[in-house]
């Protein structure tokens, strides 16, 4: 069956007004905008709060099915589409970008890839939403393409060459999220942790495509943090950077969740606490240089990795006055919020998921389960917060996971290699 996107919405067409002086002050201000949805969290800020109040309790049974969109795509549906001036942008599992006009449901355009040139890969193929910004929509392919199109007629602008921007082994550098619009440049960050990658966060410059910088998400010897690896383990130690960043234009900080270290079930190759995976990062938006960062689970051996979004609101510190603070929930099943300034945590929540006393104990050649499992806790599903009720709103799964572990003579320190079975 294909996918299908159901609207019960409507909308006031109009043609789409983008580029210009005020492009990066209208994406700033989005929080004021009722009308568009222009950011993959609606605000820089990731909170996901619609301040609309039409919809309510007392209006909600009134909804009725307006259009259904067909995709064309045999595949599950985890993108978050944009709105704008009455069109709707969107993107497909396999990376088919798609501009509907939401008040007719027809299709605007469509824009393919000729093919996605991977192999080897984790957890896809997938693409979480797209970014619009400076006249152009943006997309992250499944294999390691980032692509410009014109957001009025999806027809190619430019494309990135990972040959050029990813380290071998390039095949297992991917792309699953939305990338992120911000002061001219287009931010994004890979997948692949699943195998020998050292993951990170890219900046590439919004008119041209080329590469601004870029930060790697495992700590090198020298750099804070570089002494949480054994030998070499932190130039394959993994750490995915699933989904898409939030930013705090006051403070200029690109702020995001990383996944699990590599490999991923077995630490004797990565003795260390292997900063900076499993973490919630601060990096500064004008150059990628680290500012801090906050490690949620040190030298995960249970894929706990930090894959949900991260979102930016006040809260109370310890000493009671209100503070700039980050939060993320995790598949650990707390969630963590920090000072955004600092990285220092301010609260850890009691736990969201159940959680089994041994969840902590490393896989074995006997086998354990444990709660929660791979799939529990809080996953790439994105959180939300609500200024008017000051709740922090979490997804949460009780799913259970059997770790065994099982030899393998052909494995490499860093190669593409899992040391356990799993069974939910």
């Amino acid at each position: 069956m294909r996918f299908w996107l159901m609207l019960c919405v409507t909308a006031a067409l109009a043609v789409p007004a983008f580029g210009g002086p005020a492009a990066d002050r209208t994406l700033i201000n989005a929080d004021a905008d009722r009308d568009n949805w222009r950011l993959h969290g609606r605000t820089y800020d990731n909170q996901r709060f619609s301040p609309l109040t039409q919809i309510d309790r007392q209006t909600v049974g009134q909804l009725r099915q307006v259009h259904t969109l067909h995709t064309g795509v045999a595949n599950s549906f985890e993108a978050t589409p944009l709105e704008v001036d009455g069109i709707l942008y969107l993107v497909t599992a396999t990376n088919h970008v798609q501009a509907w006009d939401a008040v007719t449901g027809k299709r605007i355009w469509e824009w393919k890839p000729d093919r996605l040139d991977y192999t080897e890969a984790c957890c896809g193929p997938q693409a979480r939403g797209v970014a619009l910004a400076y006249g152009k929509v943006y997309t992250a392919l499944f294999d390691g393409h980032l692509v410009a199109l014109d957001a009025a007629t999806g027809r190619l602008v430019w494309q990135t060459d990972p040959e050029k921007t990813h380290p071998e082994p390039r095949h297992y550098y991917t792309y699953t999220l939305a990338p992120q619009v911000y002061d001219g440049l287009v931010i994004v960050g890979t997948a692949g942790a699943e195998y020998e990658t050292r993951g990170m966060v890219e900046a590439y410059d919004a008119e041209t495509g080329a590469k601004k910088w870029e930060f790697r998400t495992t700590a090198a010897p020298g750099e804070p943090g570089g002494d949480s690896w054994g030998g070499d383990s932190w130039k394959f130690g993994g750490g995915s950077v699933w989904n898409t960043p939030a930013i705090d234009p006051q403070n200029g900080l690109v702020i995001f969740a990383t996944g699990n270290p590599n490999p991923d079930y077995r630490g004797e190759t990565r003795p260390g606490d292997n900063a900076y995976t499993d973490s919630i990062v601060a990096i500064d938006a004008k150059t990628g240089k680290l500012k801090w960062w906050h490690q949620e689970v040190p030298h995960d051996l249970w894929d706990y990795e930090a894959s949900a979004p991260v979102m930016l609101f006040d809260a109370k510190g310890p000493d009671g006055r209100i503070v700039p603070a980050a939060g993320q929930a995790g598949k650990v099943g707390h969630v963590f919020i920090v000072n955004r300034l600092t990285g220092k945590l301010l609260y850890k929540s009691q736990p969201f998921v159940d959680q089994s006393p041994n969840m902590f104990t490393p896989p074995s050649f006997d086998g354990v389960t444990i709660l929660p499992g791979v799939a529990g806790g809080s996953l790439w599903q994105p959180p939300a917060f609500s200024p008017q009720t000051g709740y922090f709103y979490v997804l949460g799964a009780n799913v259970p996971m059997t770790f065994t572990a099982i030899e393998f003579k052909d494995s490499k320190p860093g190669g593409p290699w899992s040391a356990t079975t799993m069974a939910g």
